[in-house]
């Protein structure tokens, strides 16, 4: 064998490294010593066809200034490719930003990249994606980014919806905004609060609010700070930075000429859950007017809320509704009257602790609340009802034949069945003969018959019963024997009842003068209270109690925890008490701690 001339090997290698070269830039190089032709141009290695997108953002942005936004286009391994001519969607409909089209086709210039300059206007996080137009599948999202409010430019009062009421301090907030509608949590400015009312006494306390980190640029005042007016009218309330005094905002405010009592339905007393229907939250120590959306012929005050009659046959009711006691759909208590149903045949209302009833013009019995389980009026069975008394859990009512039923929770002997089952859910008669007035309390009940005798039976701990002793009755037992009886009243654990000729008698639990005796002192049967006067009704409510006397005049005593008894005091009265100077009143109703009355 002959070796190569030693010429010819670093040719032949040079060769060799030449075709690899060759190769790699995409030319097929012919071997060494061979005929070279034109060369034949493969497909370059590098990117393959569009599988997605990237999205880049900075990690930060403020509302309202531009930041930069790229999109790319690259392939399955995620390399860019630079030859995309496609179009991408950026979606359609209204955006909270600006700079981006609905589409965009990329041209050779981009080469597969193009940024936009975009700004968003509302703080929060953003994520932004594009797709190919018409394949969904070829798409992408960015990793997102926190958009910043922008600096404090405005700032806001915000005052409660409810009315305002003079010398009653309300609780106020005051918000910085950015140009975009933002909440500037940034800003750290002091703020000088002021009103156009111009009495003294009048304005905001603190009167100077200083925003700090934690405040993230809203401020909050919670009583016993916040805004106070006293002058009835027009008033505007304005926050300033005391620094910056083109940062400013102000909200219009009415003070409402002070309600006072009239004719129509009257509401005074606790008021927490908008129980007095005058479309506010506010407790009054002395009656005035609330609603007069209708004329209302007949009110009943609850546990913590209200009905009443219009003179159209409807049923309204406000107030709360824990338990369902509205019967209509709320889950909010309602500060002003709203309708129960459509109906407009109703006759006869009743307001418990958390429960409601009402009878309408066929003689039918409905029922709502904790009593009937439910917060829309539920038949009770039977027909001809006439009357209805609801207590703490348990509910009596009167049919037209004279017969008195019961039914609910009997622990205590309430329904005066004397059966020892604890609770019944339907209508039970009680004895026989005919009845012709009734009364609840929280656990006992009383009853007339039409000859004017009084009978009582359930719980009797502080002598609510009337029969001399503590003892619990589960039938019904005589009281006062001998005494003809016109109507009763019952509530909590005390009882009253009128005469035919005007007078009014108490027992039971008096420990806040409730039973108008002027002592403290529990009565374990009826004596007489007031004899200054006659009596022409009498109603009883948690541990107060009120009358209308045959002139038309108003009283009330015992607990006076929030205003409840009228006289403009929250102190207890242990003997009847006139309300007001009003000789025009036609009902009263007692609640747990407020009253309502109509006044003609």
């Amino acid at each position: 064998m002959t070796s190569p001339s030693p010429s010819r090997r670093p040719i032949t290698g040079l060769l060799r490294l030449l075709a690899v070269l060759l190769t790699v830039l995409g030319v097929v190089a012919v071997s060494a010593g061979a005929a070279v032709g034109p060369a034949r141009v493969e497909r370059p290695i590098g990117s393959g066809p569009v599988a997605s997108f990237s999205i880049t953002t900075p990690a930060c942005a403020v509302a309202g200034v531009p930041f930069r936004l790229t999109v790319t286009a690259r392939d399955a391994a995620g390399r860019a490719v630079p030859s995309y001519r496609g179009t991408i969607s950026f979606g359609q409909g209204p955006h909270d930003y600006s700079g981006l089209p609905e589409t965009y086709t990329f041209t050779a210039a981009d080469r597969g990249r193009h940024a936009f300059s975009v700004t968003v206007f509302t703080a929060g996080g953003w994520a932004f994606s594009t797709h190919e137009l018409g394949d969904l599948s070829v798409a992408g999202t960015g990793r997102g980014i926190t958009v910043r409010p922008g600096r404090a430019t405005q700032l806001a009062v915000a005052i409660p919806p409810e009315p305002i009421v003079a010398g009653v301090t309300v609780p106020i907030e005051v918000i910085a905004w950015d140009d975009w509608g933002n909440i500037a949590t940034s800003y750290r400015g002091t703020v000088a609060m002021s009103t156009t009312d111009p009495a003294q006494g009048a304005g905001v306390a603190p009167a100077r609010i200083r925003f700090t980190r934690a405040d993230v640029g809203r401020v909050a005042l919670e009583l016993p700070d916040g805004l106070t007016l006293l002058t009835p009218g027009d008033h505007t309330v304005t926050a300033t930075d005391v620094r910056r005094p083109t940062l400013t905002g102000s909200t219009h405010v009415v003070l409402p000429e002070p309600r006072t009592t009239g004719p129509g339905l009257n509401g005074w007393g606790d008021n927490e859950f908008g129980q007095l229907g005058d479309g506010t939250l506010t407790d009054r120590s002395t009656p005035v007017v609330t609603s007069t959306v209708r004329t209302w012929t007949d009110v009943a005050a609850g546990g913590q809320h209200s009905l009443a009659l219009a003179d159209d046959g409807t049923l309204w009711s406000w107030g709360s509704t824990d338990f369902g006691q509205l019967g209509r759909i709320s889950e909010e208590p309602g500060v002003d009257p709203g309708e129960v149903g459509t109906s407009s045949a109703w006759t006869q209302i009743e307001a418990g602790s958390v429960s409601s009833a009402g009878i309408m013009d066929d003689g039918t019995l409905w029922l709502w609340g904790s009593l009937a389980d439910s917060s829309a009026p539920v038949q009770v069975p039977g027909t001809g009802w006439v009357d209805v008394a609801l207590g703490s859990d348990h509910g009596v009512g009167l049919r037209s034949d004279g017969t008195l039923w019961t039914w609910g929770r009997n622990d205590s002997g309430q329904l005066g069945t004397g059966s020892p089952e604890e609770y019944v859910s339907v209508p039970t008669q009680v004895g026989g003969g005919y009845w012709a007035a009734i009364a609840a309390g929280a656990d006992h009940t009383l009853a007339l018959r039409a000859d004017g005798s009084l009978w009582a039976w359930g719980r009797n701990a502080f002598g609510e019963v009337g029969d001399g002793t503590t003892t619990t009755r589960s039938t019904p037992v005589p009281i006062a024997p001998g005494t003809a009886f016109a109507a009763v009243a019952a509530a909590g654990d005390h009882s009253a009842a009128l005469t035919a000729d005007g007078g009014l008698w108490t027992w039971g639990r008096n420990t806040q003068g409730t039973l108008g005796d002027g002592t403290t002192t529990d009565r374990l049967v009826p004596q007489q209270v007031a004899t200054d006067r006659t009596w022409k009704t009498v109603q009883l409510g948690g541990a107060s109690a009120a009358a209308i006397a045959t002139d038309g005049t108003l009283w009330a005593w015992g607990r006076d925890s929030a205003g409840q008894l009228g006289d403009g005091t929250a102190v207890d009265r242990w003997a009847p008490t006139q309300v007001g100077t009003a000789a025009d009143w036609t009902t009263v109703s007692v609640g747990t701690e407020f009253m309502l009355g109509l006044r003609s």
